[in-house]
C-alpha cells in the first residue's frame, strides 16, 4: 500500500485495545487487594497477577507505539493534499504552513488525540505494574510474620 492510498480511519479502527478502559483496570486493582485472612491464597495469585500487569503494559505500550507509527504514515498522506491545498490558495508555500495545515487537519487531530489516551493508559498500566511488586514486597513482609 503507497502512501497515496493510506486509510486513516481504517488504520484507527485496527487499533482497539481490550486493556484500555477504566473498567479492566478497576478490577485488576481490586483483585490486587491483600486480604489479611487469605494471607497465602495472595501468595499464590500473585506470580500471576504480576505476570498479567507487566502483559497489559506491554500491550498498551505496542498500542501507543502502533498509532506514533499510524501518525507518521499519516503525516506522510496528508503533506502532498496540504501543499496542493495551500499553492491552490495562492498562499506562499512554506514548511511551518505545510505543517500547520496537516497538524490542523480533522483526523491528524483525531489520531494525536488517541494516541495521548493510549500514552496515558499504558502510564496507568506501568503504575499498576509498580503497584503489584510493591505488593509482593508487601506480601513477603507479611508472611515473614507467619
Amino acid at each position: 500500500m503507497s502512501d497515496m492510498d493510506f486509510d486513516i480511519e481504517g488504520a484507527m479502527s485496527q487499533l482497539t485495545s481490550k486493556i484500555c478502559d477504566n473498567e479492566a483496570q478497576a478490577e485488576y486493582l481490586e483483585a490486587m487487594e491483600i486480604e489479611g485472612t487469605n494471607v497465602n491464597q495472595c501468595c499464590i495469585d500473585q506470580p500471576t497477577l504480576m505476570m498479567k500487569a507487566v502483559l497489559y503494559y506491554e500491550q498498551a505500550n505496542a498500542e501507543a507505539d502502533a498509532l506514533k507509527d499510524v501518525i507518521t504514515r499519516a503525516y506522510a498522506h496528508l503533506d502532498p493534499q496540504a501543499r496542493q491545498l495551500i499553492a491552490g490558495a495562492g498562499e506562499k508555500l512554506t514548511e511551518a504552513r505545510v505543517d500547520s495545515v496537516i497538524k490542523t487537519h480533522d483526523e491528524y487531530v483525531a489520531l494525536q488525540e488517541r494516541y495521548h489516551a493510549a500514552r496515558t493508559n499504558a502510564g496507568k498500566w506501568k503504575a499498576i505494574m509498580e503497584g503489584a511488586r510493591h505488593r509482593k514486597d508487601m506480601l513477603v513482609q507479611i508472611a515473614s510474620n507467619y
